[in-house]
């Protein structure tokens, strides 16, 4: 073990004949962590190191699952079977109606007829594995269809409140004003 101080800037006495990493991340951002770059850089490997150890552990996890299924009695397996094939119907059914729900709040204050959208599409097409919505996919096929209008994507201007603002006469009344505007005088 070294007896320098683990934090301490590395010295410049490397050798001519090696080039500094060309590779190497920038760690500009990183500076006020109190770190090393080299500090940071062991640590991204032990995040990789362990990246790789999860990975293997979910595949690992996923063949007990299959030699588990293997293993049981016909019986068991079959209720099994038709427990996943039921949750993935009423996945499927329920996704459906999210997915529906899903455009509905996707199309809100646009130029569409969002019924007429859904009777044509497809739900299945936006549900995920996991039975939820996919929103992004959503979101990107209704701005296809249905592209926001300038008005809507520009930043409306600030009442301040300052300036000169139009009032009504003096001698106006408000069943006076309201008489004219109806009419369009």
């Amino acid at each position: 073990m070294s007896d320098a101080p683990a934090d301490t800037a590395p010295t410049t006495d490397a050798p001519a004949d090696q080039a500094p990493a060309t590779d190497a991340p920038d760690f500009s951002s990183l500076a006020d962590l109190g770190l090393t770059p080299e500090q940071i850089v062991g640590r991204l490997e032990a995040s990789r190191k362990w990246e790789e150890r999860a990975k293997a552990n979910a595949t690992a996890a996923k063949e007990f699952e299959r030699v588990q299924r293997e293993s049981l009695p016909e019986q068991e397996r079959l209720v099994a079977e038709a427990k996943a094939a039921a949750r993935a119907e009423v996945l499927a059914e329920v996704g459906g109606d999210r997915v529906r729900d899903a455009i509905r709040v996707a199309t809100a204050g646009r130029a569409v007829d969002v019924e007429a959208l859904l009777e044509g599409l497809d739900p299945s097409r936006f549900v995920a594995e996991d039975g939820q919505p996919d929103t992004a996919g959503i979101g990107a096929w209704v701005d296809r269809i249905a592209p926001k209008a300038a008005a809507e994507l520009a930043t409306p201007w600030p009442d301040l409140g300052q300036g000169a603002t139009s009032t009504a006469p003096l001698n106006s009344t408000q069943l006076e004003r309201d008489l004219k505007s109806a009419l369009g005088i």
